[in-house]
């Protein structure tokens, strides 16, 4: 398995909505797109309560050896081990495309 933006259910209109809207005051991890109710759970179960924490794992997928792809992917496992029933794509997407979006991570394919 691996990621793939083209896998996500969220369309570019949504996320853009998310991303132009995101306030980092709100960390209801269940505003990320892909993100319900399960997976939510889910997440709480390893400790990732926030949007903050589920970027953070992420970010911590980073280092001077990896291409931004392969944190990506490192990211995409997590989610679809942690949340199997998840659409790991759109969080991924979604969750990649924020670290962007505030100059975090830069968004490679």
């Amino acid at each position: 398995m691996s990621f793939s933006a083209s896998k996500s259910a969220t369309s570019s209109e949504t996320l853009v909505e998310y991303l132009n809207s995101f306030d980092p005051r709100n960390r209801d991890i269940e505003s990320v797109p892909g993100v319900g109710p399960s997976a939510a759970a889910a997440f709480e179960e390893v400790g990732v309560c926030s949007v903050q924490a589920l970027l953070g794992r992420l970010l911590a997928q980073c280092n001077t050896d990896n291409a931004c792809h392969e944190a990506y992917e490192d990211f995409y496992m997590f989610v679809h081990e942690t949340a199997p029933r998840a659409n790991a794509h759109t969080i991924t997407f979604a969750i990649a495309s924020l670290a962007d979006h505030m100059g975090l991570l830069p968004w490679e394919e």
